[in-house]
């Protein structure tokens, strides 16, 4: 990437995605612990997050060769992280606003 661009670019895009990802950082884990009640946050969410982790991104690699090798196209992979994508988009669009409720 560095060869057809120059060092200020790649530096600018990096601030980019890096601003891109503070967002989410920050965001995300409130969301998150908002699912679940009080008495088991801790245990859920670590559970929940270990899973989801271990699922979509430490089987990540496998099926993404096994999707190049079925496919053919390098780009296959794409579809596994648009899967992935949806589900999130699914789980977080059906999450209930918890902000001016009591804690449960």
């Amino acid at each position: 990437m560095l060869q057809g661009y120059g060092f200020a670019f790649v530096a600018l895009m990096q601030i980019i995605f890096g601003i891109s990802i503070a967002f989410f950082s920050g965001a995300g884990p409130a969301a998150i612990a908002e699912i679940f009640s009080t008495r088991g946050r801790s245990t859920w969410m670590s559970s929940s997050y270990a899973l989801a982790v271990a699922v979509f991104g430490g089987f990540a690699p496998l099926i993404a060769q096994w999707l190049i090798e079925v496919t053919g196209s390098p780009l296959s992979p794409v579809a596994y992280v648009m899967a992935a994508a949806a589900v999130s988009f699914i789980v977080i669009s059906r999450i209930r606003e918890t902000a001016h409720l009591p804690l449960r």
